[in-house]
């Protein structure tokens, strides 16, 4: 590392202007600071002054400019070189779950036409910004609309009125072992606040003394466990610490041979509402690791924004007291104007220029990277509304929770509204970068 006095006399000397950056240090880690000498500041300045009437050597200063610009953002470039490498992984590793037909739901098409910013700045001056970003925000709106429409039409050949309502309440209630004992739904209703007390106590007895009013099986090895489990808390306790072999074991001691009735039917209507509630707890445990995957895709966009926020924030606050103090010490005419203030605010606004397009390349980056790794965390939700059977559920009833349609179209609708926020982010960064080119060619051109 070069001292401070080395670097003004290479300076003096005639070294290119990236030598002017070498005691920039980026603040990549939180231990590290960003710090453009005052030193390297002045000198830029001093060789602005003197290539004003020479546009060559003007254009060559802002290219050895950018050249410095690159080298002092190294860190942060290799940060997203590293990120870029792991998305590129991910991408080439992801393999879709289903297949999906023309007429399948796939929210993938319309993420991937999600617009991004503009990463250069002149670029972005041109943007038109109507048809770039609000059409596509306007056609995901018009696809959130309509699916809250289809929904609608669709609750409507479901269970859903008042009295389907109370009966469906009423059937799925007696179907508790409790509720069966004391009379079922109907009876309850009908007694006051006392009798249910009564009934509830009386039913209590009757399961402990009758475990098969319970437990529905004629195993007598079975009802005599049920019958210990409910009036032996210590036994009860103790089952419940065992382990699952444990617990087996225990089954088996109680079970010896005997084995239960067959009753067909009853079994296969078991397992139909067995897979019906399998069902409700898979969209459940989908959408959650949906959700987990997201969160996480969006770590590496989060991390990269604040260092890229850390960094040129340093630059820009040094850039504006650096600015302010030289601006103190510029010499003043009889009327107090500052002599040479035009090449002052020319110069400082070149070298923020130069930052701010490092800048635009660096975000534009790090939401690319959130738009990608978040369509793989969602990608196997994606997979299962393609092949869901979107319209296909008839008279179904809203109290056993089995009619999920809801719930996935909710969770549609949340990645539609990210779509949009997103889009609406890249759209006001790009208004940004066009601010910035506007006001670099108001001061400088």
């Amino acid at each position: 590392m070069y001292s401070v006095q080395q670097i003004l006399e290479k300076l003096n000397s005639g070294i290119l202007l990236a030598a002017a950056f070498l005691l920039l240090t980026t603040r990549i880690e939180a231990q590290q600071q960003s710090v453009i000498p005052d030193e390297a500041l002045d000198y830029m300045l001093m060789k602005f002054r003197k290539i004003q009437a020479d546009s060559r050597a003007r254009q060559q200063f802002e290219k050895e400019l950018d050249a410095s610009v690159d080298e002092a953002t190294a860190k942060l470039d290799k940060w997203l070189l590293e990120q870029k490498k792991e998305q590129a992984i991910r991408i080439k590793n992801y393999i879709p779950g289903y297949k999906h037909g023309n007429d399948d739901m796939n929210l993938f098409p319309v993420w991937e036409e999600m617009p991004g910013p503009v990463p250069s700045l002149p670029e972005a001056k041109q943007t038109n910004f109507n048809s770039k970003y609000q059409v596509y925000i306007d056609k995901v709106s018009v696809m959130k609309k309509q699916l809250s429409d289809w929904l609608q039409q669709y609750l409507n050949d479901q269970r859903t009125g008042r009295q389907a309502i109370i009966q469906d309440s009423k059937a799925m209630a007696d179907q508790n072992v409790m509720v069966q004992q004391m009379g079922g739904a109907d009876a309850l209703m009908k007694m006051s606040e006392k009798e249910r007390k009564q009934a509830a106590q009386q039913s209590t007895e009757n399961m402990k003394s009758n475990p098969h009013a319970a437990t529905g099986m004629k195993n007598e090895g079975m009802n005599a466990m049920a019958q210990r489990m409910m009036t032996d808390p210590n036994y009860r306790e103790a089952y419940n610490k065992m382990t699952d072999a444990q617990k087996e074991a225990e089954l088996k001691k109680y079970m010896g041979n005997t084995i239960e009735e067959r009753n067909d039917k009853a079994f296969e209507t078991s397992i139909n509402d067995r897979n019906g509630t399998y069902s409700a707890a898979h969209i459940e445990l989908l959408l959650g690791k949906s959700l987990q995957q997201m969160q996480e895709a969006a770590k590496p966009y989060s991390e990269g924004t604040e260092l890229t926020n850390t960094f040129f924030n340093d630059i820009y606050k040094r850039l504006d007291t650096w600015y302010n103090n030289t601006y103190t010490s510029l010499p003043e005419t009889s009327t107090h104007e500052k002599t040479g203030l035009d090449i002052l605010i020319k110069c400082r606004e070149t070298i923020l220029y130069s930052f701010q397009k490092k800048e635009a390349v660096t975000r534009t980056i790090l939401w690319d990277l959130l738009k990608s790794n978040t369509k793989i965390a969602f990608g196997e939700f994606n997979d299962f509304i393609g092949s869901y059977p979107w319209g296909k559920s008839k008279n179904a009833s809203f109290i056993d929770g089995k009619y999920t349609a809801p719930k996935i179209a909710q969770a549609v609708t949340s990645i539609y509204d990210e779509m949009i926020r997103m889009a609406g982010e890249a759209e006001r960064t790009t208004r940004l970068f066009k601010g910035q080119q506007e006001q670099y060619e108001l001061i400088v051109k």
